[in-house]
Order: structure tokens, then sequence, then C-alpha cells
């Protein structure tokens, strides 16, 4: 990961550098450098203040080895999109809720301080996954199995307490596929692409 942030501190030096030198070259070319530098970084913001959430909460859980300090109780948990769901863009922080009535729900607030919205989730065919780094939670219909959700690593090692919590059954990814969904998650850091799926789920 060092080498990933030392290349994104380069790249954006080198911009500012080259915004620079066009600036003084020509100032009117350098103010159209500069508009066509914010309209990219305002379509960018908001996938990049997710990453920033997500790699800061994963960071933390590693260096504080807080999976030995969680013990998951109730049915509010800690949760990261995996995906897009309906319009919920990949990598959104919130907490995966289960309700009194039994349905299972994804709650979060846009910008972390925006009003809170709630993305309902399949109620069948779900279960705990114990990921290669971090447990997911999986979606299995017509036989194709999706993961909907990431859960932070403090949860490694929980798996069946936080499966416990709602009632799902634990299933084991396996190292392999675990290897894969890393492989996959780290693809997706580097490039900023997310899953293209959709998941689309109807209201309860």
């Amino acid at each position: 990961m060092g080498a990933i942030d030392a290349a994104l501190k380069a790249a954006r030096t080198a911009l500012l550098s080259l915004l620079t030198l066009v600036s003084f070259i020509n100032p009117w070319l350098g103010a159209i450098f500069s508009i066509v530098v914010i309209i990219v970084a305002w379509f960018i913001a908001g996938w990049s203040f997710r990453l920033m959430v997500f790699g800061s909460i994963f960071s933390w859980d590693f260096a504080t080895l807080r999976r030995t300090r969680c013990a998951p109780e109730g049915t509010e948990h800690r949760a990261f999109t995996a995906r897009k769901i309906e319009q919920t863009p990949i990598r959104s922080c919130g907490k995966l809720v289960k309700t009194a009535s039994g349905a299972f729900e994804f709650q979060y607030r846009p910008w972390a301080i925006f009003p809170k919205r709630v993305v309902k989730l399949p109620g069948d065919g779900l279960a705990i996954g114990n990921g290669f780094i971090f447990p997911v939670m999986l979606h299995e219909a017509e036989g194709k199995e999706t993961v909907l959700l990431d859960f932070p690593p403090r949860y490694s090692g929980n798996e069946a307490a936080l499966a416990k919590c709602y009632g799902v059954p634990l299933r084991d990814v396996g190292l392999y596929r675990g290897m894969k969904a890393a492989w996959r998650w780290l693809k997706e850091f580097v490039s900023g692409r997310g899953q293209e799926t959709t998941l689309e789920v109807e209201a309860a």
C-alpha cells in the first residue's frame, strides 16, 4: 500500500507542477486547465471520500488489532457496500441492520452528514462468509453467489458470532476464493472502478 500511496502523491505533485508551468506560459490556458481539473475533481470527489473512509477504518482496525477486542453483539454492525446496490455506490460506509420484523437493511448517511438513507436487502439466501482478510455478507439466488457487503477487519475471527447475531448461516468462503476477492478489490482500489453490476432489490 505504501507504493500505491507514493505513486498517487507523485501523480498529484506532477499535476500541480504542470498546472503551475502552464499558467506561467499562458494565463488563459492555465485557467482552462484549472477548470478541467476542478471538473474532474468534482466527479471523483465522492469516490475519493468513500475510499478515504474505507481505507482509514481498515487501516485503524489492522494497526490496533481491533479484532482481538471485538465481540459482536446486537443486530447493527459496521459494513461497506461491496458493489452498487440500487443507487448506493460501492464502498459506502454504513450499518447492516436486522429490524424487529426480521428484515435486513443497510443504513448509511451520504458524505457522513446528510440524512440517513435505508436500502432494503434480500431476506432470503443471505450468509456470512469467511473472507480471506475480512468477513463478507453473501447472497445466493438462482445458483449465483454475490458479495453484498464487506465487514471491517475487526470482525475477522468473529464470523461465527456475527452470523449468530443476524441469524444467518456461516459459510466458508475458502482461501482461494478469498484471495481472488482480495485481488479483485486491489485492482478496483488501484483503477478506481467498482463493480458495474447493480443489484436491484424490491422494497419490502
